[in-house]
């Protein structure tokens, strides 16, 4: 669904939103089931604990996750993979899912479910799950370990490795986006000739960025896009975000608008192609 092919290259979108409650933490929409999640960090989470909420959820599968209650709306799971394959198989509704490491005593647990709902992003979880993603994926993730996002990408990539230490390139990714709080960003993982790139557009549109790599790390080198290839990214953006309402009723004689501008301007520009590669974004 969220998985582009083009000409000798394989797109993937994801989305990126710097939280405006603790801007620390950043959520992550990523084309990654959570039967895939749980097999990618499996080592991790063998031992972890999770609170969810809300304890309807779970009403499927309570016993299949080793789940035991602590307030009326939030449950405290001991099988964390079980719970994420009961999500996977729809077991398990819509929930939303804070993963704890095993030093996580019983009593800090239970302090902390009474905030799970109002102020999850406080709480020392190390992975945090929510469902409702954007550009229409089914979850978001929140990573507290610098550099498990990273793992979650290269994952996506067909493990093609970005190189270097992922916790730094993480951080240096970040810095690179320069998100605001409650931003966020439209990201491409582009696969091609043997290589993983992730990218995304400059604000105004006509600017392509290379963020990360492979074997390279991160970059910040941007190029310069046709008209063509600018009005396409912005529909391929925009189309994920229109309800399928509005794209039924508005859809037809927009995308025929969006053509002919363009046939008309596609000239300006030449033949598609790759401008070379200017300084780092800053």
């Amino acid at each position: 669904m969220h998985t582009t092919a083009i000409p000798g290259s394989i797109q993937k979108a994801l989305w990126v939103r710097r939280s405006d409650r603790s801007p620390i933490l950043y959520w992550w929409s990523l084309p990654l089931s959570l039967r895939a999640f749980a097999t990618l960090f499996g080592a991790g989470l063998s031992s972890a604990r999770a609170l969810v909420t809300p304890s309807s959820a779970l009403q499927g599968c309570a016993d299949e996750v080793a789940a035991r209650p602590l307030t009326p709306d939030v449950t405290c799971v001991s099988d964390v993979a079980a719970l994420l394959e009961a999500c996977h198989a729809g077991r398990a509704k819509a929930c939303t899912i804070a993963i704890f490491p095993a030093t996580r005593s019983d009593a800090d647990l239970e302090s902390a479910a009474p905030e799970m709902r109002h102020d999850l992003e406080k709480l020392g979880f190390t992975l945090a799950i929510a469902p409702h993603g954007e550009g229409g994926m089914p979850y978001q993730f929140c990573f507290r370990v610098p550099g498990k996002v990273l793992e979650g990408i290269e994952s996506l990539a067909l493990d093609r490795r970005f190189g270097g230490n992922l916790g730094q390139v993480e951080m240096a990714l970040l810095q690179g986006l320069a998100l605001r709080p409650n931003q966020r960003m439209r990201l491409s993982l582009v696969m091609e000739n043997g290589q993983a790139s992730l990218r995304g557009v400059a604000r105004g549109g006509r600017r392509r960025i290379y963020y990360l790599e492979s074997g390279k790390g991160f970059v910040g080198q941007f190029e310069q896009m046709t008209l063509r290839e600018a009005v396409a990214e912005r529909l391929r953006s925009g189309w994920r975000r229109f309800p399928f309402s509005v794209v039924m009723f508005l859809g037809l004689p927009f995308f025929i608008g969006v053509f002919w501008l363009q046939s008309l301007f596609a000239h300006r520009d030449g033949a598609p192609g790759n401008a070379p590669r200017g300084e780092p974004n800053v």
